[in-house]
């Protein structure tokens, strides 16, 4: 059996030219800041079922500058989602595709999708597309229930059947999660961090 020897970088969405993807998924956004940050660095934008609502709210009470408000991709059985936000983002150009399969949580879901949109079909293949992306970061708070973490996790361990080689964290206001299998791992962090009260801090 071969050993996974794998690369992270956890924080390279606070490079410049970075492709990855940003997901919303439906939990309160506690930290708009990043919330932000990542969505207008990102090169492919989704949002996740009841995640479009929380974001169409956000969006509508915030005084940040936003350049591009509407996701490239909406996705979900859209059993939470506020139905006007959703045709509202369709009519301004968005991709709407509902996923209806209930053996498998919308966030799995997500993942299939932007797996057709932004991964080469063969990985060793030297003509990357232009939508190619390296990571993905979903956006979403720890929510209390263990049944949502757990199904989160879950969809961690099933990223690779979707994305192949392309990383997938979850982000909120506290954190940066992701799956570490058997093998060798080299994961690549910033010098400094910048915390909360705008101080830097070494790592």
């Amino acid at each position: 059996m071969s050993v996974l020897d794998k690369v992270w970088h956890p924080y390279m969405f606070r490079n410049v030219g970075e492709k990855y993807c940003t997901v919303l998924l439906n939990q309160p956004i506690l930290d708009p800041a990043l919330a932000f940050s990542l969505w207008e660095k990102s090169s492919y934008r989704v949002t996740v079922d009841g995640g479009t609502s929380v974001w169409a709210k956000l969006i509508n009470n915030s005084n940040f500058s936003i350049g591009k408000e509407v996701p490239d991709l909406i996705t979900g059985d859209f059993d939470s989602a506020d139905k006007e936000n959703i045709e509202y983002f369709k009519s301004m150009g968005a991709e709407v595709v509902e996923t209806m399969d209930q053996d498998r949580t919308d966030f799995t879901k997500c993942l299939d999708e932007i797996g057709k949109r932004c991964c080469t079909a063969n990985p060793s293949d030297l003509q990357r597309s232009d939508n190619d992306i390296s990571a993905v970061y979903a956006y979403v708070e720890n929510s209390g229930r263990l049944d949502q973490i757990m199904a989160n996790l879950q969809t961690l361990f099933l990223s690779e059947e979707y994305l192949g080689s392309v990383s997938v964290y979850l982000i909120n206001s506290e954190s940066i999660s992701w799956l570490l299998k058997p093998g060798r791992h080299t994961i690549h962090l910033p010098q400094k961090l910048v915390i909360d009260n705008g101080n830097e801090a070494d790592i």
